[in-house]
């Protein structure tokens, strides 16, 4: 493991272990030299045995093959890691903890450039990444960012305890967020047409309550009758309208307000302002 510790943010990179041979054992030695820290726990859980689980799910392919990587030094790593910081230091509030695991999904590797986040509990953010990937730097900045836009929430709750209008919201204001503060890429965005994500929408009206995980990874990633990414870009379009109603955006607030707030609003819309 090796980190940088600065004062608003910490950052623990365990691409070394890609030394290893074997993805499953590479995920334990990770996990071994997660330490405990306090407020913050094993990278945000209470024990290490659930911090493997939620390794397993992201950073093993279970259909094919594992794609390794070769090592890099962590200073280009960290440098990407701190001059986004630098960028997002306005909107902090709190310190974050960043925690970089090697990821050999090729989910990852080949539809995300190598990089995908996701956010346990607020102020932790993890990283999966695999230097295979085309451009990852800038992929690695993009998803920093996103991330970043749920880690200040206090409602954002790792994905467990949200339904599917709430996710729309949280991953329409990380994209918002994102594109209108920073630019970078827009492949979430674009994956789906607008006119096609409100042609979805209509299905998905009476579904946004629902808190079925597989629902949500059919809706969010494509695994079922929906688009990959669909989640994303109807989540961008619907708060995009709401983000042109507001006389003024003021992303301290919006970053935090309770979701559900924002998707009543939206519901209360007639049915031709939310198309617009």
């Amino acid at each position: 493991m090796e980190s940088l510790k600065e004062k608003t943010f910490e950052v623990y990179s365990f691409l070394n272990n890609v030394q290893g041979n074997d993805a499953g054992k590479i995920i334990d030695k990770c996990v071994e030299e997660v330490n405990e820290i306090e407020g913050v726990g094993f990278a945000g859980y209470d024990s290490r045995k659930e911090l493997i689980d939620t390794l397993d799910i992201f950073l093993l392919d279970k259909n094919r093959e594992h794609n390794f990587f070769e090592l890099i030094g962590e200073d280009e790593l960290f440098e990407v890691v701190k001059s986004t910081m630098d960028l997002l230091e306005k909107y902090q509030r709190s310190k974050k903890y960043f925690f970089i695991f090697p990821s050999f999904d090729n989910f990852t590797l080949e539809k995300m450039n190598g990089v995908g986040g996701f956010c346990p509990k607020k102020n932790i953010i993890f990283i999966f990444l695999n230097l295979n990937g085309k451009n990852w730097k800038d992929s690695l900045k993009d998803t920093l960012i996103h991330e970043f836009s749920h880690s200040v929430s206090d409602y954002y709750l790792g994905g467990e305890d949200f339904n599917i209008g709430e996710g729309l919201i949280f991953d329409g204001l990380a994209e918002n967020f994102r594109k209108i503060n920073f630019g970078g890429s827009d492949i979430l965005i674009e994956a789906v047409s607008k006119e096609d994500c409100f042609k979805y929408f209509e299905d998905l009206r009476l579904k946004l309550d629902s808190k079925d995980f597989d629902f949500y990874m059919k809706v969010f990633y494509g695994t079922g009758n929906y688009p990959s990414w669909l989640g994303y870009s109807l989540g961008y379009y619907l708060v995009k309208n709401y983000l042109d109603k507001l006389k003024v955006i003021n992303w301290n607030i919006l970053l935090r307000k309770n979701p559900k707030e924002i998707l009543e609003e939206i519901s209360n819309y007639k049915e031709k302002e939310i198309y617009l």
